[in-house]
Order: structure tokens, then sequence, then C-alpha cells
């Protein structure tokens, strides 16, 4: 997983065109609500 929470062999800005999965992956998404719930 890339800078961007989208799955990617490599953060570098001028691969983001290659990407073929633009979907932030579900237990990521997961964890991250959990963290907010917990924060706010």
């Amino acid at each position: 997983m890339n800078h961007v929470m989208l799955d990617g062999p490599s953060s570098d800005v001028r691969r983001y065109g290659a990407l073929t999965n633009l979907r932030v992956r579900r237990d990521l998404l997961g964890v991250l609500a959990d963290s907010l719930a917990r924060t706010l």
C-alpha cells in the first residue's frame, strides 16, 4: 500500500497512471474509522 492508501508496487507519482485498482482497501477503512471514532 502506498501513501495515497492504494495498493501499488511503488509510491512514485509517475506510476499513478499505471495503478489498476483505485479502491481503498476495506480493512484500511475499518482501521481508519475505528481510530476516528476513538479520537473524535
